[in-house]
């Protein structure tokens, strides 16, 4: 079931938590590739929702949540302003997103 992040304690669990169906982990996004932000939003817009998380990468060969590696804060609010900027430009209609 989908469960949105709003705070540190709705963080998946390193070394337990895995990818499902509304759990997206990515070590990093290139703020360039608008059209990957987009079909990732528009996968999650066309099921039940989901999270993408960036700055969380899989422990190689398990598929699970191997640890986090923080974003720098304008790195972070970059790939936000991305993201919002690929689902007005490339996602129709346009999905309910939060970042």
């Amino acid at each position: 079931m989908f469960k949105p992040i709003f705070q540190v304690s709705d963080l998946p669990v390193e070394l337990i938590a895995h990818e499902t169906l509304q759990l997206d982990f990515k070590v990093t996004v290139e703020d360039a590739d608008r059209l990957e932000m987009a079909l990732d939003v528009a996968a999650f817009a066309n099921t039940l929702g989901g999270t993408i998380l960036i700055g969380a990468a899989e422990k190689p060969g398990h598929q699970r949540l191997g640890r986090y590696l923080p974003l720098e804060e304008r790195t972070a609010a970059d790939l936000g302003r991305a993201y919002d900027e690929a689902i007005r430009d490339r996602c129709s209609p346009k999905p309910l997103a939060e970042i």
